[in-house]
Order: structure tokens, then sequence, then C-alpha cells
């Protein structure tokens, strides 16, 4: 059974889209050289050819990284005190 979801963008999507609907995904963004905010009208395919980027690795990317940012954050509570 697959349970991969889709992006919730594609390389079409405009980058200041992203951001908004994905404020976390600007850390990517910003790592990459990719203007979201002058720039934030560009689609990503516009954004990473101005880069040289591949639009399709960099949708992978920030896929993986909206599936991190949306993980539970397990903590080992067992070892905590309230003092």
């Amino acid at each position: 059974m697959n349970t991969a979801t889709a992006p919730s963008f594609t390389p079409e999507t405009k980058l200041g889209d992203i951001v908004v609907a994905r404020p976390s995904l600007a850390r990517v963004f910003e790592r990459l050289g990719l203007d979201y905010c002058c720039g934030g009208q560009q689609t990503l395919t516009a954004a990473c050819a101005r880069k040289g980027l591949d639009p399709h690795t960099v949708v992978v990317i920030l896929t993986a990284a909206e599936a991190e940012s949306a993980a539970p954050i397990e903590a080992d509570t067992a070892g905590m005190t309230l003092s």
C-alpha cells in the first residue's frame, strides 16, 4: 500500500504561494538562493532556471522538508522531572 502523499505544489506554483501556505519552507528557499519575497511571483520552474536548479529535484526537497516539519516530535518523557 502506498502511503506517500502528493506534494501540495508543483513546479508551476509561485514561490510566494508556497511560502504563504508553508512558511517553514522559506528556509529551504533561502538555502537554495531562491528569492521568494521580491521574486515571489515567479514560478518554481522560472526561479530554478535562474539558479541552474532542476525544479523537480527542488519539489522533492520541499516535499521532504514539509514532511519533516509535519512529523510529530517525540520526546522521551521517562527521564524528565518537574523540578
